[in-house]
């Protein structure tokens, strides 16, 4: 699908993807967006407005958070969202969209994955749009971490989490084995699931100076016994931030090639790297130096980048064809909304990530100090909003303290019962004003 744009008076609207940090908005009055060549034709009208390609009012003021979590109490929600608003141009064609009586779809700029449903009633995708937004997305990855991707390779569907669940059923041609999964502990709690089946869970090495490190002795005899057909990888990891070095990539694509194990790769936190000295590694990258992309699948969304989970647009990267057809009959296409929303949160993705990572970082930096003074000890993540705090399973107090705070903790099994997940993707101020509490807190 495409916009087709027009002007009013010569004023032409063009996609600026680098627009500096202290760029102000450019706003260009008149435009109206029609769409016309699609089944979204239906939903989208004449729509007259300002068009942003960068607003400084990314991030909102407190008094702006509208989504509550059940507890008033709580003031860091514990799932792994944001409460700050998607890119001004991503706004802008969700505004325009509109339901059969007329109402906006959800004009609020925070599309959450909570928000869930955010595109219900829309059409599926169209060939034509899925090409252009697969195009975009190996644009973008080409460009930010050096991935050389066919565009046959890309299959379009919605849930990230999904798409990995699809992923660990799916074999290589004449591999006639009984799928067995094996995945790093700690990790997202639905890729624990496979690992506690199939007793495959390979520990982090837990270092409190330098964070979570992989264990590759451990990794190197889970694989050597030949009976796991997959290894799930969290890449930046959730929930500790860990980001694995080239050398630890390489050496994990080395192993699967030569115990023949299909690598899946969850990258959907890839483009929230803070720490400044570290550099993002695609798994695809280091398979391609052991000519092993065969053998390697990827998953990439900007949903948490961008906070538009609720419009669920996800690339599953298959260099194998048999994977890859297997996988394409088992999943569902997204909707022609939002393919739009996620090109349109790409096209603008360096502007917006711009101001949002340094704000991150100050986060992750105070929180993680304020926990660490109040004896939780918490590593300084390399990536994400999330930091990953050591409670203790049985420490009730510990998480009444949290809970009085403010801090909104997630405990659903990552591997580590001993760890408490706490998210800040929200104002600073509601940061700063839940460290304070747990500061003053008498213990």
């Amino acid at each position: 699908m495409s916009l087709d744009k027009k002007t009013l008076k010569g004023a032409e609207i063009q996609a600026t993807p680098n627009v500096s940090p202290s760029t102000k908005s450019t706003n260009v009055t008149g435009a109206i967006v029609k769409q016309v060549d699609t089944d979204l034709g239906k939903l989208l009208t004449a729509n007259v407005y300002r068009r942003s390609f960068f607003s400084e009012r990314v991030l909102p003021r407190p008094e702006e958070v509208t989504k509550n979590p059940p507890d008033p109490a709580i003031k860091l929600s514990k799932y792994a969202e944001t409460h700050f608003r998607s890119p001004k141009s991503a706004q802008e064609i969700v505004e325009a969209a509109r339901d059969p009586q007329g109402k906006f779809i959800r004009p609020s700029g925070y599309y959450s994955y909570t928000d869930h449903d955010a595109d219900k009633g829309t059409p599926e995708v169209d060939t034509g749009t899925a090409i252009k937004t697969c195009e975009v997305l190996k644009d973008w990855l080409q460009k930010e971490y050096g991935s050389e991707i066919d565009l046959e390779w890309m299959v379009l569907c919605t849930s990230a989490a999904g798409a990995v669940d699809v992923l660990a059923d799916c074999q290589r041609e004449n591999d006639t084995r009984p799928t067995k999964v094996a995945t790093i502990s700690p990790t997202f709690h639905r890729f624990i699931t496979h690992g506690q089946k199939h007793d495959g869970l390979i520990p982090l090495k837990e270092d409190r100076n330098s964070g979570w490190k992989l264990d590759i002795a451990r990794l190197t005899s889970t694989l050597q016994n030949g009976k796991f057909t997959h290894f799930v990888l969290t890449n930046p990891n959730n929930p500790t931030g860990t980001v694995y070095s080239p050398k630890d990539l390489r050496t994990i694509v080395s192993l699967c090639k030569k115990y023949n194990v299909t690598l899946i790769s969850d990258e959907v936190w890839c483009d929230l790297v803070l720490d400044e000295k570290t550099r993002f590694t695609p798994a695809l990258v280091a398979a391609k130096k052991h000519k092993y992309q065969g053998g390697t699948a990827t998953i990439y969304s900007g949903g948490k980048t961008f906070n538009t989970s609720g419009f669920p647009c996800t690339v599953a990267i298959i260099p194998d064809p048999h994977i890859r057809q297997a996988f394409r009959e088992k999943t569902q296409r997204p909707t022609a909304l939002a393919c739009e929303v996620t090109m349109a949160c790409l096209r603008d993705g360096k502007a917006y990530l711009s101001a949002l990572k340094p704000y991150l970082r100050k986060n992750v930096a105070r929180t993680a100090r304020a926990l660490n003074a109040a004896g939780f000890p918490t590593p300084i993540p390399q990536a994400s909003y999330m930091l990953f705090a050591k409670v203790g399973e049985k420490n009730a107090a510990g998480k009444e303290r949290l809970k009085n705070a403010g801090i909104g903790t997630h405990h659903k099994s990552f591997g580590d019962d001993d760890y408490e997940r706490i998210t800040v993707g929200e104002p600073y101020d509601i940061v700063n004003e839940c460290c304070k509490n747990l500061q003053r807190q008498k213990y």
